[in-house]
């Protein structure tokens, strides 16, 4: 049995998932987030391979890690994990870089309904105590461009053009 640690909210996030993981020859334990409790937590348990959220590990994980350990990070990007002394150390990192694109991309879509329907201004007078309604207008037919059409700006399209009717120019940026 393979014995990972799993940083206490991302285990948390998705618990069954986890706790079911016996089922592939893991053993997932909830461990702590913060650098030097979750290098303790590995020492401990004699734990080669970790999954981490967003908190930064700089130093202490690596020199606790063994060669040929693991830092999978719950979610997308690596800028929390010290990829130099992980290359130094022989540890493997890597990510889930698809776990967001849908959230993201509906967050985008939430965003521009709440400003196309004025919903700040109709919230500040409601909590003064005036309803004053305010005219919004439809996302049907107009014309939205996405800078960055990666996976996300996609998907964002996607809605847009499927969902709203919109007319959808993206620009993929490599840089």
């Amino acid at each position: 049995m393979i014995k990972v640690a799993v940083t206490e909210k991302e285990f948390n996030k998705a618990k069954r998932i986890f706790e079911n993981a016996d089922k592939n020859g893991l053993m997932c334990l909830a461990a702590p987030s913060e650098e030097n409790e979750l290098a303790s937590f590995v020492a401990k348990h004699q734990i080669n391979h970790v999954i981490v959220g967003v908190e930064p590990y700089r130093a202490k994980l690596y020199t606790t890690l063994k060669p040929g350990s693991l830092i999978a990070r719950f979610g997308v990007g690596v800028d929390n994990i010290n990829q130099k002394l992980a290359s130094e150390k022989n540890i493997y990192c890597t990510n889930t870089p698809d776990a967001l694109t849908n959230c993201v991309a509906e967050h985008a879509v939430a965003l521009m309904l709440t400003m196309a329907r004025n919903i700040p201004k109709m919230v500040t007078e409601f909590e003064r105590g005036n309803w004053q309604p305010q005219m919004g207008f439809e996302l049907s037919g107009k014309n939205l461009v996405i800078i960055g059409a990666g996976k996300i700006g996609s998907r964002l399209a996607q809605i847009a053009n499927i969902g709203f009717q919109m007319n959808v120019t993206g620009v993929y940026n490599s840089i």
